[in-house]
């Protein structure tokens, strides 16, 4: 039995001929004019927008959703992002090239996994917020420069943690350390732990490394269990602020004085870099958990 049913016209546009094949009860193509989009359903599920999302990918058909929870402001006339989706550009896969704007604004080709995109749609849905999505005559913001990997991974996580619902964040990683720019070679380290084991980079690498391409990579080597057992309650009280708030990321120069908590941490639905600067904003100023998480963490170097 074939998944998709399209409601079709007597002659079937190119987009429905490419898709037509596919068939289910909560989607349909509608056409007027110069417009053709995917009508949605709330009965939709998880592996129905992903079938899509990879139908439309495997025939390069973009598309385009407004998302009024990504962006928003004061001024009800000026909220939300339009974003478009589309294969131009795109090197990765099972993902997007990404583009988004708003009146007078526009930027960005990000690089967004598929199953983020799925997880946006469904819950846009679900919120009543859209019921469809435009696949013909869509804006694709060309021009731009592809964003780098910190970038990508903020905006990912951007998606992800905004249309998860999260109650709790529960990373497979977390890498943290304090960095302060007036200190001597081999004053600071990063340290990396996870359920089982913790690292240490001693290479004094990531002031100058964040700024790469790549960005920071870690590389680190494995200390004792007695310190695991001092660093492990890190990884299980991530405070949900740092994930779904926006801070500073690694590739944020900052202030010419830096005293920054480093953090970043991640699993396969999301990875965030971060940096917290207390000449930007005092340990006192942040929301309480983070306040106390950055001191928790100051005080684990300390100890390390």
């Amino acid at each position: 039995m074939n998944l998709f049913r399209f409601f079709k016209k007597k002659k079937a546009g190119p987009i429905q001929h490419c898709i037509q094949d596919y068939m289910i009860d909560t989607i349909a193509v509608k056409n007027q004019g110069k417009k053709d989009w995917i009508e949605l359903s709330e009965q939709m599920n998880m592996e129905t927008i992903q079938l899509l999302l990879k139908t439309l990918r495997t025939h390069k058909i973009p598309f385009e959703v407004f998302d009024e929870m990504i962006y928003s402001w004061d001024d009800d006339h000026d909220r939300g992002a339009y974003i478009t989706y589309s294969q131009d550009q795109n090197d990765k896969e099972n993902s997007w090239s990404m583009t988004l704007g708003n009146q007078g604004w526009s930027g960005g080709i990000y690089t967004i996994t598929e199953q983020n995109i799925a997880l946006q749609l469904w819950h846009l849905v679900q919120e009543k917020s859209i019921d469809s999505i435009t696949i013909k005559n869509v804006a694709f913001f060309g021009h731009y420069d592809k964003e780098d990997l910190d970038r990508n991974q903020y905006m990912n996580t951007l998606l992800y943690s905004t249309h998860a619902n999260l109650n709790s964040i529960r990373p497979d990683y977390l890498i943290f350390g304090i960095f302060k720019s007036g200190d001597y070679l081999g004053s600071y380290t990063i340290y990396k732990v996870t359920d089982t084991q913790l690292w240490a980079d001693t290479r004094e690498v990531w002031h100058s490394e964040r700024f790469k391409p790549e960005g920071y990579v870690f590389k680190g080597e494995e200390l004792p269990l007695e310190k695991w057992n001092k660093a492990k309650e890190l990884i299980n009280t991530v405070p949900q602020e740092l994930l779904t708030d926006d801070w500073n990321r690694f590739y944020s120069t900052g202030n010419k004085n830096e005293d920054k908590l480093v953090l970043a941490f991640g699993n396969p639905e999301f990875q965030k870099t971060i940096t917290i600067d207390t000449y930007g904003i005092a340990t006192e100023k942040l929301p309480i958990a983070v306040g106390n998480y950055r001191r928790a963490v100051e005080k684990l170097v300390k100890e390390l």
